[in-house]
């Protein structure tokens, strides 16, 4: 998972969004250690389920800017908003089950996550944000 560390190429420059990110950032370098370090299913499902609530209002707040500042790629990037929750909840269902080992399918499902989301969607947004602001 190392390549899902938080990285300045991630600053999007619109502050509050910057700092959600780096709030998630942190919480998945602590998955990445518990799971570097064999913690235990306890460990990282507490870990995973801190992580879930913080997707979730991130993405709550980005929505409500989205829809106050009448963000024209809203619909795109809502949809974009649901196809990774869902993506995550059906990972954690194969977690559960067996299917997939912990470790093994939330590496590539994060990096996929920050690189599309953080790096595309939401540099997007705080552009069109930033220029809101300046008119």
């Amino acid at each position: 998972m190392s390549d899902i560390h938080w990285k300045a190429s991630y600053l999007t420059g619109h502050p509050f969004i910057d700092r959600q990110h780096q709030g998630l950032f942190q919480l998945l370098g602590e998955l990445e250690l518990a799971l570097q370090q064999a913690r235990g299913d306890e460990v990282l499902w507490e870990l995973l389920a801190a992580l879930g609530r913080q997707v979730h209002e991130h993405f709550r707040c980005e929505e409500r800017l989205m829809r106050e500042q009448n963000y024209p790629l809203f619909g795109e990037h809502k949809q974009h908003h649901d196809e990774i929750l869902r993506e995550g909840v059906r990972l954690l269902h194969d977690c559960r089950t067996g299917a997939v080992r912990l470790g093994e399918g939330l590496p590539p499902y994060l990096q996929k996550w920050a690189h599309q989301h953080v790096v595309e969607d939401d540099a997007r947004l705080a552009d069109f944000l930033r220029k809101c602001s300046r008119q």
